[in-house]
């Protein structure tokens, strides 16, 4: 197992094949024995591709993040809310597929191209059809892409073995009601460092440049159009066999034609995971897995929206905390069921929203 966790999976493997050789091994030892060998040999080889499909019923009580407000402003004046803008509840369908490939160039510096596809379809109950409308009442059914490439290496393999980092490419795109609606490019860094066997560090720092498409119901496309930079630190411990805890910082600055679409942004997220035997009989070598998380994310404008309110600027801060199960059916499907509240405050009312959101999925996973 250390030799596993470290990336040392060559060792790895030939002791787990002198463990499965001795016959005083439990039948539980022997299926987790079993399934971390199938795992190494299939990172052994110099290309490896992994992924899963994901295909999810979801039900949100808010989808559009609409105010809970009663009057909210428009030029400056407080103003009902209109019946057709006030929080819904919605169900949606979605199909989510992710591609892992991974591409061994057998430099002495571990030099490896990764490269990974991930591609979503949502599709609401209440939204149908490819008709745009400048203002549309109901969710928009959505389909989103992205795709990134780049060499993950170790800079310095003989003084700081564990320290890895990869330059990538990113490619997004994103289409609503059946239309383009968004597309950005850019550049991502990745650095990990494995501080010791329980504890691990990561940072990232993307780019992208935002492109909005003209349409009937973005009549300012050039004006949210802008380059967004995104950092991101995250620190990983496991606390006990099978018990892990993890914070991710991240800090944002979104820049766009105008500045009450600008905005500088703080995160921080804390999740506690943990696998457990399966508490089925018969489910020898079988772990569940949960996770508990918690959330607040704070938002700051570049300057008031005379649309709204000339003389506020809006300021945002989100709540989140939720829960998640994964529960094996096979060694390659699993049943996935989460549950998340999340709660805006904002200074301005037209956007002070909550939403408690329930998934239940099917996961393929290969």
């Amino acid at each position: 197992m250390l030799y596993y966790r470290l990336g040392s999976y060559q060792m790895s493997e030939s002791l787990l094949q002198q463990a499965l050789s001795d016959t005083r091994l439990s039948d539980e030892q022997r299926a987790v024995a079993e399934r971390l060998l199938r795992d190494v040999s299939a990172r052994n080889q110099p290309s490896q591709l992994s992924g899963s499909i994901m295909v999810g019923l979801r039900r949100q009580t808010n989808p559009s993040a609409r105010s809970e407000a009663d009057q909210v402003y428009s030029a400056g004046a407080l103003v009902p809310l209109l019946p057709g803008f006030k929080p819904k509840a919605d169900n949606d369908l979605q199909l989510t597929a992710r591609l892992d490939h991974r591409y061994d160039l057998g430099w002495q510096n571990e030099a490896t191209l990764v490269s990974s596809f991930t591609g979503q379809i949502v599709n609401f109950q209440s939204s149908s059809g490819r008709q745009l409308r400048a203002n549309q009442e109901q969710p928009y059914n959505l389909a989103w892409a992205e795709f990134t490439t780049g060499v993950r290496f170790k800079p310095s393999a003989a003084s700081l073995p564990g320290w890895y980092i990869r330059p990538y490419l990113i490619l997004t795109e994103l289409a609503a009601q059946g239309h383009r609606y968004l597309s950005n490019q850019g550049l991502g860094l990745e650095s990990e460092y494995r501080i010791s066997e329980k504890t691990l560090t990561s940072a990232i720092y993307e780019y992208r440049d935002y492109k909005y498409s003209e349409r009937i119901d973005i009549p300012n496309a050039a004006q949210l159009a802008g380059p967004d930079n995104h950092l991101r630190f995250q620190l990983a411990h496991e606390l006990a066999a099978g018990h892990f805890i993890s914070a991710t910082l991240g800090l944002r600055k979104h820049q766009t034609g105008r500045d009450y679409y600008d905005y500088d942004g703080q995160e921080l997220r804390v999740t506690y995971s943990t696998s457990f035997a399966s508490p089925i009989s018969g489910t020898v070598g079988s772990y569940w897995h949960s996770a508990l998380w918690t959330g607040v994310a704070s938002r700051k404008y570049g300057g008031p929206d005379p649309s709204i309110h000339s003389g506020i600027t809006r300021k945002d801060d989100d709540w989140r905390v939720g829960a998640s199960l994964s529960i094996p059916i096979s060694s390659d499907w699993s049943l996935l069921m989460q549950l998340e509240q999340a709660r805006t405050h904002s200074n301005i009312p037209n956007y002070q929203s909550k939403n408690t959101s329930s998934l239940g999925a099917l996961v393929y996973r290969f």
